[in-house]
């Protein structure tokens, strides 16, 4: 629910207004009127609070210009003239020239603000208040003169007076020839009145009577032919003067979380000018016949009509400065056409009866409407064009001060003019002088070599319009960005990236003929689940004309796995309304309630036993707010009661707990809650940290008079000392569509201090906290009495897909700097958080200690010294740098470091930006105790988290079973034999035991058990916290007898991971025909499988340790289950957990290959991991190789 309006004297309003104005008064006298709306507003803010938060501005943008144009030449000459008699022409000279000048101002600055929202779903951005300004005040002059002088044929009244023609009396043709008028007629090639007009033939009167009543009608016609020419000439001269100045101001500046950040004035200066004298001209000439007919009646009113045919010849000749880019010398063109013109006349005669009898001296009495043309057509024949010197005068577009043509910038680049300077715009790098263009300005470096992705890159130096093609594996945007050809698109992964890849058929879209993405046509038979809406393209044999289906789903009958005929999620299909189900999925649309599907889109546990009664405790689908794009899965608890509702946690490995450290004012042991569900209102999204339902807590202290034994969810506490921040606290929502909201947490209490870091975009929040006595918690609260919500977002997870762009992200671990010498050193490089930021960092032994480099979420800072122990000579032998790990060793967060000396354990706790000075913290595990006779003891040495606490102890195999400590926070206690299982009488001295052993947590207690493999399977036993269990066989089926003790490419690929997200690890390992691997049930393995027939010996998996030993179980989508990857040959191999089985296999990466020499020598293969390195929830892949650490991220 949204709280109410803050009201003046809440705490929500004195922050939220005070820092409003506060913000407002700084700017608002740089920004005038415009301030002053924000300053109002921030006044009235604490009304108009929503649950969401808002943005608004103010803008000032409109342009204020002043034009005046002034002529100050206009002329219009004409003149008629007759040299032959025949054909009379005119001259015509017009010109004019006009001044305009323009004053142009624009203030364009845009002030605005962003309040945070208070509510139930806001707070996902902080107050901010910003201005940008970008104005201009620009001042032009223009002088346009324009001359043009004509010739052309000329007429009077563009028609024919027909006299004499149409009495009855003998006309001969001679006379009717002397008494015609020569008038000239128009024509749509020419000016009207411009054509000259010959009369050749009129044939003699034809007359008729027509009986009409008691007067007869008399019909006059006669036929005329005439012949019709004309022309035009035509000379122009246009020049253009003009100039501009411009003034340019640009800044930004912007308040948020108390910091002000502001670019520096940038202010510029401009000038253009221009200048244009361009000449050109015309002629066109027609000549053509027209056949009319005429007629009177009564000798009164007449008509003609008649059809011009004619030939139309024209040439042409202009100049223009376009291209004139460094020559003040204009390009001419001259055009020749010929063409074929048709046209219909009509027009019209009035006049007294009888006068059109003139004899030879007579003068008509009437009027004619001379024909217009109603119709015309032209009809080209032949036209062709010839580039010729131009006249006349151009400022070439390279010296006129401006940007114009094809330039880059004012004067330079686009092929035309001179390279640009650095700095200046460009499109490629022959834009520039300098050579290179990069991200749209030159510059001295190529950023086609720089090592970044910068300018239109999609990969780090290639892809986009200027650099080269980019490799297989490196990410593109198109196809035309990769050497191949093909770019992999990533549909649905919220990312336009993909990556290049070697053929259609593996490049994630319909292409070249397939039925479906990368199958069917060309490629392999679509598999179950495929979209292809053809039969024979699915690998099934079967379609539901939408997905490739078991060909059960359609055959109208009630198959296993189906809810209902032929639909439900088994047959990728949803069922309708009404029609049964098993779950959400199976329906179409809405939720499955009582085993029907219904149209409802559930939103709470409450609304979930309302729709059905008889729904029981257990997980189930809700909407937030009803809303179907919003799904998420949550545990329904007392739904016999009253419906509670609960999120399931993913990461309980050593994430989601509170812990008050011991110590100072509250003597005991640390106190720890370990979370696997959160209460959580489905309204509001706000989580109760209060509730403990599904919580487990280890340790008692005291607190004053109390005794506490359990902390709230996202509290870190401790009462030792001023400045003290030994409490940890963590927030882990990976794998689930939420995040914490920002700002939530505050140190509080007395004398306190802590951090708080948020990762992942707020899927993880990592807590210190303390003081004399202090915490850090949840605003407002108080984590030993009670702690207010804490406010989640809803967030769509979007799963990774692949790893993009790897790159070298460090070269101090490279061959030049001797990490590539000795196993000794590349061996050691691990990668953990020594800093507590949730990213994991780097670490490696060099001759002169131990050499760490934080990750910044893109690249590794710089390597440096964090401890001068663990030097050469002492540490070189294999019974000591083998053993060196990082882990957590008093629950802060940060990881440590520790290996074994020849006297014990020697260990040093990070400070988060180096390891504080060692010591021994066990000697337990010394040479004089035997833990130097072999690897089949120090190589067993591990420190896992025992008894749940949140630090790490250590374990190792002794002759005579496993031998453990616990530890303090500053040393191991004593240590003692936890297990007689696992002795060297046992046989555990054999390589295809010991080395299997490992610390998972089988049960999800938060207690590491211990389990290795023996000759008959999987032998393990559960820690009680002091000790381990009874062991006992978990499994049979990764025993002697079903090849598992055939070599290390099987049994050296055992490994633990958590695959269906559980809180429980399981168990894997590469066989003969794939991965093998089996889920438990907190007590025993479950019955073996194989999850992906990928990774076998048919591929080349089995043949050399390049290949099997980089099989790892990471989680690469971030969804808390273990997926499964391995370099091969040619990529690295990866698919993703669905929780029963590995689905989606695919090349995840193609820069770790046989061909860039992977497989040249261990210093390269044998270092490459998967640790999350930007903190996101999902694991990366890094190695190292002759360059230096070669990192990519894992991705949508």
């Amino acid at each position: 629910m949204s709280l109410p309006p803050a009201m003046p004297g809440d705490p929500a309003f004195g922050w939220l207004a005070k820092a409003a104005k506060k913000g407002v008064s700084a700017v608002g006298g740089a920004i005038g009127g415009a301030a002053k709306s924000i300053a109002s507003a921030s006044n009235t803010v604490w009304q108009t609070v929503t649950a969401k938060s808002f943005d608004g501005s103010v803008p000032l943008d409109k342009e204020i210009s002043k034009s005046v144009s002034q002529d100050f030449l206009d002329l219009d000459y004409k003149k008629t003239f007759n040299p032959s008699g025949k054909l009379p022409l005119e001259l015509g000279i017009k010109g004019n020239a006009i001044v305009t000048g323009t004053l142009a101002f624009n203030p364009k600055v845009q002030v605005g603000f962003t309040v945070p929202g208070l509510g139930s779903i806001g707070g996902d951005k902080p107050f901010a208040l910003w201005i940008n300004a970008d104005s201009y005040l620009r001042a032009s002059e223009k002088i346009d003169l324009a001359f043009k002088a004509t010739l052309e044929s000329a007429g009077g009244k563009s028609g024919v007076d027909l006299e004499n023609l149409f009495k009855e009396a003998p006309t001969t043709r001679a006379e009717v020839e002397t008494h015609t008028k020569e008038f000239f007629l128009g024509h749509p090639d020419l000016k009207p009145g411009t054509a000259w007009t010959k009369t050749i033939f009129i044939s003699k009167p034809m007359t008729q009577t027509v009986a009409a009543g008691p007067v007869p009608v008399v019909f006059t016609e006669t036929f005329q032919l005439d012949l019709e020419c004309g022309l035009q000439a035509q000379a122009n001269i246009t020049a253009v003067l003009e100039t501009e100045q411009s003034l340019t101001f640009k800044y930004s500046a912007r308040y948020e979380k108390g910091a002000v950040t502001s670019s520096k004035p940038d202010v510029k200066v401009g000038n253009r000018f221009n200048i244009q004298v361009l000449a050109g001209g015309s002629l066109v000439a027609t000549c053509g016949l027209i056949p009319r007919i005429n007629a009177f009646i009564y000798d009164t009113i007449g008509l003609n009509a008649g059809l011009r045919a004619s030939i139309i010849g024209r040439a042409s000749y202009t100049t223009s400065c376009e291209n004139a880019a460094t020559t003040w010398k204009p390009e001419g063109e001259v055009k020749l056409g010929l063409s074929a013109g048709l046209g219909l006349k009509v027009g019209a005669r009035g006049q007294v009866p009888g006068s059109s009898f003139l004899g030879t001296s007579g003068t008509a009495l009437g009027a004619t409407w001379y024909p217009p043309e109603l119709f015309t057509k032209e009809f080209p024949l032949v036209e062709d064009k010839w580039s010729v010197l131009g006249l006349g005068y151009c400022t070439p577009t390279c010296t006129n001060a401006a940007q114009d043509a094809l330039e880059t910038d004012a004067d330079c680049g686009g092929g035309q003019c001179n390279g640009c300077a650095e700095g200046k715009g460009c499109s490629k790098n022959s834009d520039c002088a300098v050579g290179f263009c990069a991200a749209g300005k030159c510059s001295n470096t190529d950023h086609c070599q720089d090592g970044i992705i910068d300018g239109d890159e999609t990969a780090t130096d290639c892809g986009g319009a200027l650099c080269d093609k980019c490799p297989l594996g490196r990410a593109c945007l198109t196809p035309s960005d990769c050497k191949s050809g093909f770019c992999k698109a990533l549909p649905g992964s919220g990312s336009s990236l993909g990556f290049c890849v070697a053929d259609p058929c593996e490049d994630n879209t319909k292409n070249n003929g397939e039925c479906g993405a990368d199958c069917g046509g060309s490629c392999n038979a679509c598999a179950l689940g495929a979209y292809c809406n053809i039969d024979a393209e699915c690998a099934t044999g079967a379609s539901n004309g939408y997905r490739c289906v078991d060909e059960t789903c359609k055959d109208l009958k009630l198959s296993p796995g189906e809810s209902d005929i032929d639909c439900g999620a088994a047959c990728f299909i949803g069922c309708a309304q009404g029609q049964r189900c098993f779950q959400d999925a199976d329906c179409a649309d809405g939720s499955c309630i009582a085993g029907i599907c219904e149209n409802q889109w559930l939103s709470s546990c409450a609304e979930r036993r309302a729709a059905d009664p008889t729904a029981a405790d257990g997980d189930y689908t809700l909407y937030v707010g009803g809303d179907p794009q919003k799904p998420w899965t949550a545990t329904c608890h007392d739904m016999t009661g009253t419906p509670r509702t609960y999120l399931s946690l993913v990461n309980t490995t050593n994430a989601n707990y509170s812990q008050y450290t011991a110590g100072g004012a509250s003597p005991g042991t640390d106190v720890r809650t370990s979370f696997t569900k959160v209460r959580i209102d489905p309204a509001t999204l706000q989580v109760d940290p209060n509730d403990l339902t599904f919580s487990t807590s280890t340790g008692s202290l005291d607190h004053g008079d109390a005794i506490l034994t359990s902390v709230p969810y996202g509290s870190a506490v401790d009462c030792l000392a001023q400045g003290s921040s030994s409490g940890v606290g963590n927030v882990d929502l990976t794998g689930v569509p939420f995040v914490v909201a920002p700002d939530q947490f505050t140190v509080a209490g007395f004398m306190p201090s802590g951090n708080t870091t948020y990762g992942a975009g707020g899927r993880t929040v990592h807590l210190t906290g303390g003081g004399h006595c202090g915490w850090n918690t949840v605003t407002g609260g108080n984590p030993i009495e009670v702690v207010p919500p804490l406010q989640l977002v809803y967030a769509l997870v979007v799963p990774a897909t692949s790893f993009k762009d790897a790159q070298y992200w460090s070269s101090s671990l490279s061959d030049a700097e001797g990490w590539g010498a000795s196993e000794a050193r590349y061996g050691s490089i691990q990668y953990a958080d020594v800093n507590g930021d949730n990213r994991d960092d780097v670490c490696g032994r060099d001759v002169d200690g131990i050499h760490c480099a934080l990750s910044t979420g893109t690249a590794f800072d710089a390597l440096s010294h964090w401890s001068n122990d663990y030097t050469d000579p002492g540490w070189t032998p294999d019974a000591h740098w083998k053993t060196i790990r990082f882990p957590d060793l008093n629950g802060d967060g940060k990881a440590d470091v520790c290996g074994r000396g020849g006297d014990g354990i020697i260990c040093g706790l990070s400070t988060g930006a180096a390891f504080a000075a060692t010591s021994w913290w066990t000697t337990d595990f010394s040479n004089s105790n035997g833990w130097s006779h072999g690897p089949e003891y120090y190589g067993t040495i591990q420190f896992p988290d025992l008894n749940g606490d949140g630090k790490a102890d250590i374990c190792g195999r002794h002759e005579l079973g496993m031998r453990c400590a616990l530890s303090t926070g500053t040393e191991f206690g004593a240590s003692s034999f936890w297990s007689d299982d696992y002795s060297d009488a046992a046989g555990w001295t054999s390589d295809i035991h010991w080395k299997t052993i490992r610390f998972p947590d089988l049960n999800g207690d938060g207690k590491a058990d211990v389990c290795g493999r023996g000759g008959d399977g999987i032998i393990c036993g559960l820690s009680r916290g002091a000790a381990f269990a009874a062991t006992s066989w978990w499994t049979t089926d990764f025993s002697n007898s079903k090849g598992w003790s055939h070599g290390p490419e099987y049994y050296g690929t055992i490994q633990f991971p958590d695959l269906n997200g559980d809180g429980k690890a399981d168990i894997c390992g590469r066989e003969e025909f794939g991965i093998r691997c089996a889920l438990s049930t907190g007590t025993a393995f479950g019955a073996s499988s194989i999850w992906v027939n990928a990774y076998a010996d048919a591929g080349n998996w089995s043949s050399q340790p390049y290949y099997w030993a980089t099989i790892r179980f990471p989680d690469i989508n971030g969804d808390g289950k273990a997926d499964v990857c391995g370099r091969g040959a040619n990529q690295v191999l990866c698919a993703v957990s669905s929780g029963p089985a590995f689905t989606g296999i695919s090349d995840w990466d193609l820069n770790y290959t046989d061909s860039n020499a992977w497989n040249a020598n261990a210093s390269r293969w044998s270092t490459i991991r998967f640790p999350d390195i930007n903190g996101d929830g999902s694991s990366d892949i890094c190695g190292r190789n002759v360059g230096g650490l070669f990192c990519g991220l894992a991705l949508p």
